[in-house]
């Protein structure tokens, strides 16, 4: 009391002023508790206006009060004002204690709780979301970081490595459409292997190579849509696997799309907890980047083939008119087969060349003359057609190129003749 009157401030700057000196003492916070029996009518409104303070002050303080009434003392409409400030009250009726809560102030606090559970819950979110946009930019920039370096199959796996670790999956496919309407697979990886293996119609196992277009990957490419599924088996598209692929539990696919037109799928399986339109969104978002780098190194590849085709049109165009203007004047047909022979070896780049001769029966060969580059020893010679494993081809006018002589020539002198001669190829023409 104050002057004769009631000071809330007051008050309440004496309670916080204990707290202080109770955590200066080591304790964990402040009981109080008081007596408001004296209260006269007068001091009513300045009591009430004092509670509501207290009761924020309370809430944002460690403290814990109990303040205590007499029943008797006040009217209903009192009592009913003093309960509505508290989190709850206990009033003694017939001897016995009853709680009563402020259903208003608690659905106040359920409605507040919400609204901080709903804000935890949209920022967890929000950093999910962040994090799921980092990890698709870091995966992009290792793409476009190794398209460089890369070959074509090798960037094709390092685009199935980021999106395998982007979806958690354990099997990943990037394959593009070819022009006789088959799948072409780019690159094929399994998290437990370096590839995976299938059987061919024979059973040897073999990378896949090319698939008709049906099944997941059929639907994925005549929808232009990308899906997910996790049962594969149940899925009306399905068609079962080939022989020694992985099993599938889950799938997920999207096309990879240039100008309106599909030109090839993008596809993982096999992860854990399933797929969901998460996974989804995340694996179309980085398909771009996929499309890019691909296009990009098959435009490389198709120029370093063209600029190979050219340069080896004008080796072959030299090595020609060389030839030429070295045996245009020559009539000797010894000189002539000599200077043939050795350009050809430079040319071809080959440690010997030989020049042959068919008998009338076509079953002996003569070699009058060969060249060499000094590495290997002479063949000149005479030799049976079919030790050579060629009388047939040569009367039917075939060409022969053997790159193993030692298991494809029948006689076992000659092929080791002929690998002591290191030659990579033999061709023989009519």
């Amino acid at each position: 009391m104050k002057e004769g009157g009631f000071s809330s401030q007051r008050i309440s700057n004496s309670w916080i002023e204990k707290l202080n000196h109770a955590l200066e003492s080591g304790f964990g916070g402040l009981r109080l508790s008081e007596n408001f029996s004296w209260l006269e009518k007068k001091d009513w409104n300045d009591f009430i206006d004092y509670m509501r303070k207290m009761d924020d002050t309370i809430g944002n303080y460690r403290m814990v009060a109990l303040g205590s009434y007499s029943v008797d003392k006040y009217n209903a409409a009192r009592i009913i004002e003093v309960t509505s400030g508290h989190q709850f009250s206990l009033i003694k009726r017939e001897g016995k204690w009853e709680r009563i809560d402020n259903f208003g102030r608690k659905k106040a606090e359920e409605t507040a709780a919400i609204h901080v559970a709903r804000d935890i819950n949209e920022r967890k979110q929000e950093e999910h979301r962040i994090r799921r946009c980092n990890s698709i930019l870091d995966g992009i920039n290792r793409i476009f970081g190794s398209v460089v370096k890369a070959k074509t199959e090798e960037l094709g796996n390092e685009c199935l490595s980021v999106v395998m670790e982007l979806t958690d999956s354990q099997l990943g496919f990037v394959g593009e459409m070819g022009a006789d309407g088959l799948l072409h697979d780019i690159a094929i990886r399994e998290m437990k292997r370096d590839q995976c293996l299938m059987s061919d119609e024979t059973g040897y196992l073999r990378p896949p190579g090319n698939f008709v277009l049906h099944g997941l990957y059929g639907h994925v490419v005549n929808s232009g849509k990308g899906f997910f599924t996790n049962d594969p088996q149940s899925h009306p598209c399905s068609i079962g696997l080939p022989p020694g692929h992985p099993s599938l539990i889950s799938f997920l696919g999207v096309p990879l799309i240039q100008d309106g037109k599909t030109i090839g799928v993008l596809a993982v399986a096999n992860r854990e907890d399933g797929y969901s339109c998460e996974q989804q969104e995340d694996l179309e978002a980085i398909a771009p980047a996929v499309i890019q780098v691909l296009q990009r190194k098959k435009a490389e590849t198709e120029q370093a083939r063209a600029e190979e085709a050219l340069r080896e049109k004008e080796s072959r165009k030299d090595f020609l008119l060389e030839l030429g203007g070295r045996i245009r004047e020559l009539a000797d047909a010894e000189r002539i087969t000599a200077i043939a022979s050795e350009l050809l070896g430079r040319y071809m780049n080959a440690s010997g060349v030989v020049y042959c001769e068919i008998d009338p029966t076509g079953k002996y060969s003569n070699v009058w003359a060969d060249w060499t580059d000094g590495t290997v020893p002479s063949t000149v010679g005479r030799y049976s057609m079919d030790d050579f494993g060629i009388g047939d081809l040569y009367r039917q006018g075939h060409i022969r190129r053997t790159d193993d002589v030692k298991a494809n020539f029948k006689d076992s002198e000659v092929a080791e003749h002929c690998a002591s001669r290191s030659v990579p190829q033999s061709e023989s023409r009519d």
